[in-house]
């Protein structure tokens, strides 16, 4: 099993560009993608890779690391900005799915910023790329 996680926002094109000039995450990515029939734009910070055995507490650095940019992204985000913790769950294909535990201190950190949870599962991990 491999886990990556990162931060990402789905909004208009305005609002991406200025969240990423407004936040200047080193490393931190901007595109357009298909989404519901339409095209949206993204921001990303860049994916780090989760030790499976401790995904609770990384999950919970990663999101103390970028919590002084809660504030900024929050005052720069619309109505129809999604914020998220993505995470990609990869399996090996002879691997079984397992559950996921995050503290209520993770959880508080997700709530201060106003983001979702996203836990993605892929199969086939064999195939697995940084």
């Amino acid at each position: 099993m491999k886990v990556v996680a990162y931060l990402r926002l789905v909004s208009d094109e305005d609002t991406i560009r200025k969240i990423h000039e407004a936040t200047h995450v080193p490393g931190a990515s901007i595109k357009q993608t298909k989404a519901h029939g339409g095209m949206v734009w993204n921001w990303g910070t860049p994916y780090i890779e989760i030790n499976e055995d401790d995904i609770d507490a990384e999950i919970n650095a990663l999101l103390l690391s970028y919590r002084p940019l809660f504030p900024v992204i929050k005052q720069q985000r619309n109505d129809n900005t999604d914020f998220y913790l993505e995470m990609v769950t990869h399996y090996k294909s002879d691997e079984e799915p397992r559950g996921l535990y995050l503290s209520p201190a993770t959880i508080s950190l997700l709530s201060e910023a106003g983001a979702a949870l996203d836990n993605d599962i892929v199969r086939g991990a064999e195939n697995y790329k940084k």
